[in-house]
């Protein structure tokens, strides 16, 4: 999670604008609820909804939690209609680490983003996770954003490729964490 890690001064700069709207915050991956919580000190308006593969007995009030794959997209589809509607500031990916997860929940869910909206995928770099070349890995494909250079991914299709590109406004890494804003 976002403690564990250096994230929290990007994520304390990057989300301040959101801090006290009435938006949507979702996160792929529980763990062991840190980050939820601590979301929900943060967001103290929001929508707190988690998606995690294990049954998670939910002890958070305002928190929402969906059991689902992330690399499944109606699972995902599932994960949006959880917060009914309110608009979607931030998203961030703590989930499986696993290249196809991240790209097939990226290539859903930014669509779903608020224009201005965040979507962080964290730990870019979790090689046990993946067994597939570098060549397909999330940090290889966010560059490829970045530099306006061909997406190598067997997991996205090219309409979907043409439309994230039309909705990306900026984009960045930072050591392991891959921040992208809406446009």
């Amino acid at each position: 999670g976002p403690a564990d890690h250096n994230y929290v001064k990007i994520y304390e700069e990057k989300f301040a604008r959101y801090r006290d709207r009435n938006v949507a915050i979702l996160e792929i991956g529980y763990g062991e609820g840190k980050s939820a919580n601590m979301w929900k000190d943060y967001f103290s308006n929001a929508i707190i909804a988690i998606l995690d593969k294990n049954d998670i007995s939910n002890k958070h009030d305002n928190v929402i939690i969906v059991k689902g794959d992330q690399g499944n997209r109606a699972d995902l589809k599932r994960f949006v209609g959880s917060v009914d509607g309110t608009d979607i500031a931030i998203i961030i990916d703590d989930g499986s680490h696993k290249y196809k997860d991240q790209q097939v929940s990226l290539f859903y869910l930014f669509q779903h983003l608020m224009s201005g909206g965040i979507y962080c995928i964290e730990d870019l770099d979790c090689l046990k996770a993946n067994k597939r070349s570098e060549k397909y890995s999330t940090r290889h494909l966010i560059q490829s954003i970045i530099d306006h250079t061909s997406m190598t991914t067997p997991w996205i299709g090219k309409d979907d490729k043409k439309h994230i590109l039309s909705l990306v406004g900026k984009c960045d890494i930072v050591e392991r964490l891959a921040v992208l804003e809406r446009k």
